[in-house]
């Protein structure tokens, strides 16, 4: 609401509500780029879509499971290079210090 300036004091109070203004659209502008970071892939998704919903939901749900399919092979291929990691560092350990008799 904008107010008719008459004084000094008028102006400062038309600066700080201005101020209030800017730091409140600030704030919303940051809440919603936050929201779009966050969902951005599912955003640009929908745009893709067909607009029947049932169509939609079969499409993501589908693409859920892929998902899941693919990240558990990926989880199994992980387990499998850990233990040969694992493997590998063991075998070190004891040819390093597999030898050394503990003193009494």
């Amino acid at each position: 609401m904008k107010r008719k300036i008459e004084s000094l004091n008028d102006l400062k109070l038309e600066q700080a509500r201005l101020r209030m203004e800017v730091n409140n659209s600030e704030e919303k502008i940051g809440e919603r780029l936050d929201y779009f970071r966050g969902n951005y892939p599912s955003i640009l998704l929908m745009q893709v879509l067909p607009f029947d919903d049932s169509k939609k939901e079969m499409i993501v749900s589908g693409l859920g499971f892929a998902l899941s399919l693919a990240m558990g092979k990926l989880a199994e291929a992980g387990k499998d290079i850990l233990a040969s990691n694992l493997q590998k560092f063991t075998n070190w350990i004891t040819s390093k210090f597999g030898d050394v008799k503990p003193e009494n």
